[in-house]
């Protein structure tokens, strides 16, 4: 905790035999609650009030002036980190102890202006496989 009480935030990798011994579910929730690292890309879009079911993860960030592009909207990077980091923990939540994920494929064709803070991602996962 820092001065004012807040919990510290620690970024890195968890080591694999911890996420190996732990369910998908459990890895996640972890995370959420700042008993393992939250991996380094969340330093981007600083994440806040995470919460994970079964398949659903919902990841809560507000784009701050370095999330803005040349044209004065929010970069579609920000948006994709978020989208890409909630559909891969949504994965990651059903998956038993023992076993992973890689995100293949990432698409979005088309996405309206993110003006508006907060931004909300949640993503119910669909299909494994």
């Amino acid at each position: 905790m820092d001065k004012s009480g807040e919990q510290t935030i620690k970024y890195g990798v968890t080591p694999v035999d911890v996420m190996a011994s732990m369910s998908g579910l459990d890895f996640v929730r972890a995370i959420f609650a700042r008993r393992l690292p939250e991996p380094p890309i969340m330093q981007t879009v600083e994440p806040f009030d995470c919460t994970a079911e079964p398949g659903v993860v919902v990841i809560h960030s507000v784009p701050a002036l370095r999330h803005y592009n040349p044209i004065g909207s929010v970069h579609g990077g920000y948006a994709a980190i978020l989208l890409d980091s909630a559909m891969g923990l949504a994965v990651q939540s059903t998956l038993p102890a023992g076993t992973g994920y890689a995100t293949l494929e990432f698409n979005a064709c088309s996405m309206p202006a993110a003006a508006s803070p907060p931004r909300r991602r949640a993503s119910p996962m669909q299909e494994i496989g």
